[in-house]
């Protein structure tokens, strides 16, 4: 296949068990920085953590020109903290709190997956049949290769869509390539929204933030938002102006980084446990190659290890105000997701996310070549 802060107490000064903040970034354990290993074995206390993230974070803000980020932890499979840094707008010095709002971007795309499966375990969608079908009118009428548009193929970005929604065409024969495709998504948003006859932002309230009490997320702009969201900035530090979406899409998620890990938990461990639904099963099985060890199962995207898979998607791409990631071993029962306000925010997801697995992993530098190229 081708691919086309806040915390509380003072931390300066903060020596985790007698070890220097200087240890967080050597490998000291069998080739695993020490708080990565206790991390990972579950012998941190959250206090520990709050400390330990508390030395680490600010120091890539500052080196990488990022103004703030919010980044939950996922251990055991549930939530052991969410937590603010950085300013919520480099203007007026307000800093970031775990009850700011983001945008969210591509990382919308795995709820869309996730409702998608849902809807195709009920019988409501069939996963492998023509999108078309459930339209009043063609999506796209002039292309006999329209027929091969199935739902399957838009979760698996291998519908031959462009990302661009303005460029409504067919670029290769669906099902025959990968290429990451915004537009695909918004097309089976419209089919959710035909099949359901609800509005899309309604339904996703009704199906997934309802039910896991994500009170702070939506796919449209609400006014309570306007005292807690955070301020987009370009690269220059400057900031931008607010989208307010007023009509919902395939990557119109606002959201916090505690909502968004809620999703994750639920998603990935539907009881807390290790049992995996079917829905959760086929987003997170290998479903089209896209380069050595990576794939694209049907919503996230998938780097396979020895000791398990472990999940991905990204929110953002060159130039946009608001970077985002998540990033979940499902054998470890680990997950991270970073939401900062900084078209810049994209350089800290591979030094955050190696420092708190203490790993290394291809799928950073496919990210760079594929989607900041």
């Amino acid at each position: 296949m081708q691919y086309c802060h806040q915390v509380k107490g003072k931390m300066a000064d903060f020596q985790l068990r007698n070890v220097g903040s200087e240890h967080y970034n050597q490998n000291s354990v069998g080739g695993i920085s020490w708080v990565a290993h206790m991390l990972m074995k579950a012998e941190l206390r959250r206090d520990e953590i709050e400390e330990a993230l508390a030395v680490e974070v600010p120091r890539h803000l500052k080196e990488r020109h990022v103004e703030g980020a919010s980044i939950a932890l996922i251990r055991d499979r549930k939530i052991v903290l969410t937590l603010g840094y950085g300013l919520r707008n480099s203007v007026t010095r307000d800093p970031i709190t775990p009850q700011n709002i983001f945008e969210a971007y591509s990382l919308t795309k795995p709820l869309v997956a996730y409702r998608a499966l849902n809807l195709c375990r009920n019988g409501v969608l069939d996963l492998d049949r023509p999108l078309d079908d459930y339209l009043n009118t063609p999506y796209i009428g002039n292309d006999h290769r329209a027929g091969l548009i199935t739902a399957r193929t838009v979760l698996s970005h291998t519908s031959g869509l462009p990302d661009d929604e303005t460029e409504r065409r067919i670029t290769f024969t669906p099902g025959e390539q990968w290429s990451y495709s915004t537009q695909g998504y918004c097309l089976l948003q419209q089919v959710i929204d035909r099949i359901t006859a609800e509005r899309f932002d309604e339904h996703m309230k009704r199906h997934i933030f309802d039910p896991l009490a994500m009170a702070s997320s939506s796919f449209v702009w609400e006014d309570r938002f306007e005292s807690v969201m955070a301020q987009g900035h370009n690269t220059q530090g400057i900031p931008q102006s607010d989208r307010q979406i007023r009509v919902a899409d395939a990557d119109s998620l606002l959201t916090t980084a505690s909502d968004y890990a809620t999703f994750v938990a639920a998603c990935v461990w539907p009881d807390g446990s290790e049992s995996i639904d079917q829905s959760s099963r086929l987003m997170m099985r290998p479903h089209v190659s896209v380069a050595d060890n990576l794939y694209w199962g049907l919503g996230w995207g998938i780097e396979e290890m020895d000791d398990g898979s472990f999940l991905w998607h990204i929110g953002g791409g060159t130039g946009a105000p608001f970077q985002n990631f998540v990033f979940v071993s499902t054998s470890h029962g680990i997950g991270i997701v970073i939401l900062t306000n900084s078209a810049n925010g994209g350089a800290l997801f591979e030094p955050l996310v190696r420092w708190i697995t203490g790993r290394n992993f291809s799928l950073f530098k496919f990210v760079r070549d594929y989607f900041y190229r």
